[in-house]
């Protein structure tokens, strides 16, 4: 249970992450430009439509688990529904970004964000501290402190976040970019671990 438990919390962060990295990329693509028109005139921007399609995905995934758990309670634990719920935040910062196309949008979607991060990463040391309760030494002590690390990481993230100026958003995306693509990569590596151990 606790394998699979730790196998569906890291498939949530893995669709977190995936959901933030296009966020990123297509706050970045957008930063500085007006939403483009389609040829037809609509208002409707490719990148509305997308962020619109990013957030019924995310509405979708979040509402299977909360499914999930009407059907038969406490069946995904808060590690795996609160990054979901996250990124029906994101989704909403993203879509409200894409219709505005104001720096100002850009930097709620960066708080927005980073204060997801902040959730998963204290849902990821929440979840370590319970099964070593349950179980002591499953998740070792040099993972526990770097969760704690992360989670201060995050707290400290969400505050720059929230101090920054419209356009140090702008400018600070392209460098969580980066950082987005190597936990994104940490995540698919842990996944492959958990199955060649299954």
């Amino acid at each position: 249970m606790i394998r699979g438990r730790y196998g569906m919390a890291s498939l949530a962060a893995l669709a977190v992450a995936a959901l933030l990295a296009a966020a990123y990329r297509n706050a970045y693509s957008q930063a500085g430009k007006q939403p483009t028109q389609p040829a037809n005139g609509s208002p409707q921007s490719l990148n509305v439509r997308y962020a619109k399609a990013c957030l019924a995905l995310a509405k979708l995934e979040l509402q299977k688990a909360q499914r999930a758990n009407t059907r038969v309670p406490g069946t995904l634990p808060a590690v795996v529904t609160e990054p979901l719920r996250a990124a029906v935040a994101i989704a909403q910062a993203q879509l409200d970004y894409a219709r505005s196309g104001k720096a100002e949008a850009l930097h709620d979607l960066q708080v927005a964000i980073m204060q997801a991060e902040l959730r998963l990463a204290e849902d990821q040391l929440q979840w370590a501290v319970a099964i070593n309760q349950q179980s002591p030494t499953t998740v070792s002590n040099s993972e526990v402190e770097l969760r704690r690390a992360r989670v201060e990481v995050a707290r400290l993230a969400v505050k720059k976040a929230r101090a920054a100026s419209s356009q140090t958003a702008i400018e600070d995306l392209q460098g969580q970019i980066g950082e987005l693509q190597k936990e994104i990569l940490e995540i698919h590596s842990r996944l492959v671990q958990l199955s060649l151990l299954g």
